[in-house]
């Protein structure tokens, strides 16, 4: 439901995504490596990704005596793509532009609508914050609303502001475990689960995140974890999906849309963990923490839907989206933490033989 030809989050760049992981899963590497040029070109919002890629690359195929002759020839393929699609516009004087174009960092820190990352929670604290000082008779200067529904960089008012630079750093951070296991164990068969890891990381930390880029781990994630047949996973991908599913309610607005939507979701919520109990041949289930907080998504769809936007004389006309962005939020940090156990957790000792 969801736009299906949005310029950014289509099937086409979702597929190509996908080839992409699966030649690499495959050992496809150079197959692997040119489509995700040809991706980046085409939206390059899937640098998301690109670290886990470049740490696989350099690890698992740029490596042994023909370790210079692969990097140059990896190389070779990487700038052919770039050179084709970039070149015309470097030859015309128009680069600068379109790096300004490309990556506009005057929009903000956060979308109009809150993407459910940390950057939802961290706006929403501040808030909380500049009423509690104003409660207190305190006096704070009056600053750019982050609720207004506008595109552009707005100021924090208690909280310190946070610029381009401190989230791809912080980023980065939240990346290092995964990167460095892959590095240390370049696992072919891992390596999607890794780039959607990378992309999740992104997503929630990333700059100005738009809320339609959970469906880049959500889409690619439905292909492979039915691949994995993992339980752990299975249940990871379950609990996001549908988390990730609920957070897009608010771009689907409109009165006719809304049966539609809740139904749509009932129906994979029912269903879902029953195929995936098939496909794995063992039952599929949540935890019962993160099991209770899906049901939590059912009161928050009654506050935000129902209850706050028919309060009598309401000055917070945000709220429910702020509602929905913040709890989403919450549930996707639990989310990322689960996905970076593998990352984290000291690997287990190898068995002597008998």
């Amino acid at each position: 439901m969801v736009d299906h030809i949005h310029f950014q989050y289509n099937g086409i760049l979702l597929g190509i995504f996908v080839a992409s992981m699966a030649a690499l899963r495959d050992g496809q590497h150079l197959l692997g490596a040119a489509l995700f040029a040809v991706l980046l070109n085409f939206k390059h919002i899937f640098l998301y990704a690109a670290p886990v890629y470049f740490v696989f690359l350099l690890r698992h195929y740029c490596r042994g005596r023909s370790a210079p002759s692969r990097f140059l020839l990896l190389g070779c393929i990487v700038a052919a793509v770039f050179l084709l699609s970039l070149g015309p516009f470097v030859t015309r004087g128009q680069a600068g532009q379109l790096a300004s174009r490309l990556f506009p960092f005057d929009r903000g820190l956060v979308h109009a609508y809150w993407a459910p990352n940390f950057w939802a929670l961290y706006a929403a604290a501040d808030k909380v914050l500049a009423a509690a000082v104003r409660r207190s008779g305190r006096w704070l200067p009056p600053t750019a609303r982050m609720t207004g529904g506008l595109v552009g960089t707005a100021a924090f008012e208690v909280l310190p502001p946070v610029g381009s630079r401190a989230t791809a750093l912080v980023t980065l951070v939240a990346m290092a475990p995964c990167l460095l296991h892959t590095w240390r164990f370049p696992n072919p068969a891992r390596f999607p689960q890794a780039a959607l890891h990378c992309t999740l990381v992104s997503f929630f930390f990333g700059y100005h995140v738009h809320e339609k880029a959970i469906l880049m781990v959500l889409v690619p994630g439905a292909v492979f974890v039915v691949h994995e047949a993992h339980p752990a996973l299975a249940n990871r991908f379950f609990f996001l999906t549908t988390l990730g599913t609920y957070s897009l309610f608010p771009l689907l607005y409109r009165p006719e849309e809304y049966s539609i939507k809740v139904l749509l979701l009932v129906l994979y919520t029912a269903s879902a963990p029953q195929l995936l109990s098939w496909q794995l041949g063992t039952p599929s289930r949540l935890h019962t923490l993160p099991g209770a907080y899906l049901w939590g998504l059912v009161g928050v769809e009654a506050a935000s839907s129902w209850i706050l936007p028919y309060l009598p004389g309401s000055r917070l006309p945000f709220l429910p989206l702020a509602l929905v962005s913040c709890y989403c939020a919450v549930g996707m940090g639990a989310a990322l933490i689960w996905s970076s156990f593998p990352y984290i957790s000291p690997p287990e000792p190898k068995r002597a033989p008998h």
